[in-house]
């Protein structure tokens, strides 16, 4: 089924919510990595700062402006993991649901406590079937990382977010993490497929 899509003036945008200081840091290092000359590094360093406030990357920090709206993040790293926790503490719903997978090659403990803290309850599945953490091993994690955290398991990605967001409130906000495989499905999923509508729920 198919609704108008919502507005949500009290969420903030996108680009409120994008290049942040680990994207900087990023850059930063990049240029003094590839520019021996410090005045072109310098330039280019003020460059970057100017332009990263305004970049914006498809499923980094993105805003869905769905009822109740959609924040996705292919966070999956320390820095990306800690600057999504910030976002949602700037957006300011309650209360915040979480869908995640995260891939085999991250740092599942870590990643655990840092994405188990930003809400409840945790949908948790498997996007990627060769390349994501089996379902079962990432709940472990989360459950050892946040204990008391409502955590559950849902096998297939389009129905474990589609079920969380049929759970959040409207003054609610439905965030998806972990992965940038989750983050594709996501964007699949709601992003609208015709000018003026956009998936939506019952």
């Amino acid at each position: 089924m198919r609704f108008k899509k919502a507005d949500v003036p009290d969420v903030e945008p996108t680009k409120e919510v994008g290049a942040s200081v680990s994207d900087l840091e990023a850059a930063r290092q990049t240029i003094e990595n590839l520019i021996p000359d410090a005045d072109r590094r310098a330039r280019l360093l003020q460059a970057a700062k100017r332009a990263l406030p305004r970049l914006h990357l498809a499923g980094r920090c993105e805003i869905l402006g769905t009822s109740p709206p959609i924040l996705i993040d292919s966070a999956h790293t320390e820095a990306s993991a800690l600057d999504l926790a910030e976002a949602v503490k700037r957006i300011d719903r309650a209360p915040v649901h979480l869908v995640v997978s995260i891939s085999a090659i991250r740092n599942l403990s870590l990643l655990a406590r840092i994405l188990g803290e930003i809400g409840e309850p945790v949908t948790i599945t498997r996007a990627e079937k060769s390349r994501s953490i089996a379902a079962e091993e990432i709940a472990k994690a989360f459950r050892l990382a946040n204990p008391g955290r409502l955590i559950r398991l849902v096998a297939e990605p389009t129905e474990a977010l589609s079920s969380a967001w049929k759970a959040v409130p409207a003054e609610g906000l439905l965030c998806v993490a972990g992965s940038v495989y989750l983050a594709g499905f996501a964007r699949s999923q709601f992003l609208p497929r015709e000018s003026s509508t956009i998936q939506g729920r019952p």
